[in-house]
C-alpha cells in the first residue's frame, strides 16, 4: 500500500481539535535496530488515531496522527509538531502498521521521501512492572549564581513539569529559602564561609525502566560541621515520590520490617570489630550499648529514605539513643543501611508497585 503524505495530513486536520477520550495504547519495540516507546489511542470511534512516541537512545517525543483502516492497519504520519497543535507540522516519516497473530504490531517506517525504509516490532504492555526500559535525563543548571540544581526530563512534558517541582533550589538545599541563600552567597563575596556551601556531589544509584535514584550531599558549618546526604526516589512514568513502605503489602508488612531489622543487625555485627579496634583503649561502653539497642520498626521505616541499586534496595537509617554525642552522631551517620536483595524484596511488594520493575534487568536503549 502507498502512503501518501497528502492522505494523512486531510485528516490530520479533521481531528486535530478533537479531544482524545480512550486510554492510550502503550508498546514498547524496535524501528530497525533502535529501540523505542510508543503510545496509541483513538480520537473518534475507532478510525482516528493519534500518538506520539520517542526513541529511548536520543529522547524527544515525535508526534502521530493517523487512521486506521477497516483491514485493521494503522497509518500514521509522524511530525515534530508540539501535542495539541491545531496545524500538523511537515512530515518526517510514515508508519504502516498491523496486529500481527503473536499480539505485537508489525510493520514498517519510512522516511518522508520514501528513501529509508526499517522494519517496526511492537509488544503491547499494560502492567505497572511491564514496561520498557525508561531513563531520565539529567542535567544541571546553576542558581543564585552558585548552587547546583538537578534538571530531570523523560519523554511526557507533564511529567517532566512534576519532576521539575521536585528539584527545586529550596528542596535540594534543605529547606533554605531563596533569601537565606542569597544571605550566604553575599557573605561567599565578601569572602566568608557562609556557613554553607550547597550541594554537591550529586550521584545516581539507578535509572531505568521509569525509576530514578538519586541522592547528593551537603553540609552546614556552624558550632559543629553537620553533614547530611540527601535522597530522591521516583516515577519517572508519574512523577511520584516512591516511600518503600508504601509499596509493601499490608498483610506483609511486619514480616518486611523484620527483615529489613535483619539485614540492619548483621551490618551492625560485621561493624563491631572495626568499632573496637578504632576506639581501642577508650570507655564507649554507653556508645557500644547504644549501637547494640537498635531496631527497625515500622516508624524508622516510614521515616526512611529509599535507595535504589542494581542489585538492591536499601533505606536510610539514622542511629538514635539517649546522650548520644555529637561526634557518634557524625561517626554513624549513613554507616548503616538496611538492604533486601531484588529477590528477596519481590514477594512482599504490592501487585502494581513499580518497583517490581526491579527485577528486570536495565537495559540500555539505542
Amino acid at each position: 500500500m502507498v502512503l501518501t503524505l497528502l492522505n494523512l495530513w486531510t485528516a490530520g486536520r479533521a481531528w486535530s481539535q478533537t479531544a482524545p477520550v480512550a486510554a492510550p495504547q502503550l508498546y514498547a519495540g524496535t524501528v530497525g535496530e533502535y529501540a523505542v516507546w510508543l503510545r496509541l489511542r483513538p480520537v473518534a470511534g475507532d478510525t482516528a488515531w493519534t500518538g506520539s512516541y520517542y526513541y529511548l537512545r536520543r529522547g524527544g517525543e515525535l508526534q502521530l496522527r493517523g487512521r486506521r483502516t477497516t483491514a485493521g492497519t494503522w497509518l500514521l504520519r509522524e511530525s515534530v509538531a508540539a501535542a495539541g497543535a491545531k496545524t500538523p507540522a511537515a512530515s518526517t516519516g510514515l508508519f504502516s502498521l498491523r496486529p500481527a497473530a503473536n499480539g505485537t504490531l508489525q510493520g514498517s517506517w519510512q522516511d518522508a521521501q520514501g528513501r529509508r525504509r526499517l522494519p517496526v516490532t511492537l509488544r503491547r504492555y499494560q502492567a505497572a512492572d511491564d514496561v520498557p526500559p525508561l531513563a531520565a535525563r539529567i542535567s544541571y543548571r546553576t542558581e543564585l549564581g552558585e548552587f547546583k540544581v538537578p534538571v530531570v526530563t523523560v519523554p511526557d512534558a507533564a511529567v517532566t513539569k512534576l519532576l521539575s517541582n521536585w528539584f527545586t533550589l529550596e528542596y535540594v538545599t534543605g529547606g533554605l529559602t531563596r533569601a537565606e541563600l542569597q544571605q550566604v552567597r553575599a557573605e561567599h563575596r565578601r569572602g566568608d564561609s557562609g556557613g554553607y556551601d550547597g550541594p554537591s556531589n550529586y550521584t545516581v544509584t539507578y535509572n531505568g525502566f521509569g525509576l530514578l535514584s538519586l541522592n547528593w550531599y551537603d553540609e552546614m558549618v556552624g558550632a559543629n560541621i553537620t553533614g547530611r546526604v540527601q535522597y530522591a526516589t521516583l516515577d519517572l512514568r508519574t512523577g511520584r515520590g516512591l516511600s518503600l513502605t508504601d509499596e509493601i503489602r499490608p498483610e506483609l508488612l511486619p514480616r518486611f520490617i523484620a527483615a529489613c531489622d535483619s539485614s540492619l543487625q548483621r551490618q551492625i555485627r560485621d561493624y563491631l570489630p572495626d568499632f573496637s579496634q578504632r576506639f581501642s583503649g577508650e570507655d564507649m561502653g554507653e556508645d557500644l550499648a547504644g549501637l547494640r539497642q537498635q531496631h527497625v520498626t515500622q516508624g524508622k521505616a516510614a521515616e526512611a529514605d529509599l535507595i535504589l541499586l542494581e542489585d538492591a534496595v536499601a533505606l536510610t537509617y539514622s542511629v538514635e539513643y539517649e546522650g548520644m554525642s555529637h561526634f557518634m552522631f557524625k561517626n554513624w551517620n549513613g554507616a548503616f543501611a538496611p538492604t533486601l536483595t531484588l529477590a528477596e524484596l519481590q514477594p512482599y511488594l504490592k501487585p502494581g508497585s513499580p518497583l517490581r520493575r526491579l527485577a528486570r534487568p536495565v537495559v540500555s536503549g539505542r
